[in-house]
């Protein structure tokens, strides 16, 4: 177990450094997980400690992505209906019945979501264009 959350832990690095330099996506990462890799949790921590009521709902939708494997718009829209897609490769979440809303980057061909906000709905609504966050 130690020697795959190194791999993980490796391959974010990876993902980090490289994700914005270059415009080839990374294919090897659909293949070592099989799954959806989340970047840039600490959005995600940093809200939960804010917000103690979103624990629950945040924790299932996480649960959910991480054992995704979506290859395309499609196969996203089959697990969550409610995703809207918004543009440059944003797709806004509703989480909770609406009251918490997820913005992230979806890389299909990489198989990396890249988390850009986490908010309240209330939040969410000052935001003026989704697209560039």
């Amino acid at each position: 177990m130690q020697a795959r959350k190194r791999k993980i832990l490796r391959a974010l690095q990876f993902c980090k450094e490289y994700l914005h330099k270059s415009k080839i996506l990374h294919i090897f990462a659909i293949y070592f997980w099989g799954s959806m890799l989340i970047s840039n949790k600490l959005i995600l921590d940093d809200f939960v400690q804010r917000h103690s009521r979103a624990v629950r709902p945040i924790n299932k939708w996480v649960e959910v992505v991480a054992q995704a494997v979506w290859r395309n718009h499609q196969d996203l829209k089959k697990c969550f209906p409610s995703a809207d897609y918004v543009g440059n490769g944003r797709y806004i979440f509703n989480i909770s019945g609406n009251n918490y809303r997820i913005i992230a980057v979806v890389l299909f061909v990489g198989g990396v979501m890249e988390l850009r906000f986490v908010g309240t709905h209330a939040e969410y609504d000052k935001i003026k264009d989704c697209s560039v966050i």
